[in-house]
């Protein structure tokens, strides 16, 4: 009897975390635009949230306020970033635009949708 409750808890709980994807929050230093809106230099607080198929929705918040919200997807990296970090590219007119958020310690990167 302890078995099977002991059996049925675990399966409920990998069932949870599986169903729940990839989940972060953390404060990240940057500048440029995200989304269509132009990010003034400063910390934001990042939240990410990926479902099992690698895609999901990265918002930055100003303090409470949204202030963009982006789709993403999760990639495949090679090395475990050491730090948060974030990759640029550049605009069609000039302009610096956040590409790739390098998450700490994971394997993955988030490549956010163009529409920059």
């Amino acid at each position: 009897m302890k078995a099977s409750v002991l059996a049925l808890i675990l399966v409920l709980a990998v069932s949870t975390a599986v169903a729940a994807g990839k989940n972060y929050k953390f404060d990240l230093d940057l500048e440029g635009i995200v989304g269509g809106k132009n990010l003034r230099a400063g910390t934001y607080r990042v939240e990410v949230k990926c479902n099992d198929d690698a895609k999901g929705m990265v918002s930055f918040y100003d303090g409470y306020r949204l202030v963009a919200q982006v789709p993403c997807n999760m990639v495949e990296h090679a090395e475990g970033a050491d730090g948060y970090a974030v990759a640029y590219a550049v605009t069609a007119d000039g302009k610096k635009a956040v590409s790739t958020i390098f998450l700490k310690g994971a394997k993955e990167k988030l490549v956010l949708s163009s529409g920059n």
